[in-house]
């Protein structure tokens, strides 16, 4: 799932742990977030170790080459807060 409204405030929605926890049941396993930017925030399952390893990846580079980049860090939600994502 990705947010990519070009509003400038994609990113911020990493902060509304309440809309996040609604998007929850729609992946199997845990719910993964990336904020490679401000324009984009990406949901997505690590229920597949490679598609996994594949979109962080993508948010790494994108973090490091598009404009106005944030981070290539994951996050997921737990316990109903939003924090950095922990590879097993």
């Amino acid at each position: 799932m990705i947010f990519n409204t070009q509003d400038g405030f994609d990113a911020t929605r990493l902060l509304l742990p309440d809309v996040l926890a609604g998007l929850r049941g729609q992946f199997p396993g845990r719910m993964v977030i990336g904020v490679p930017n401000r324009d984009i925030m990406i949901l997505f399952s690590d229920a597949d170790e490679t598609i996994l390893a594949n979109v962080a990846s993508q948010i790494e580079a994108d973090a490091a080459q598009q404009a106005n980049g944030l981070t290539d860090r994951l996050f997921t939600l737990d316990s109903g807060e939003v924090r950095e994502y922990a590879w097993e």
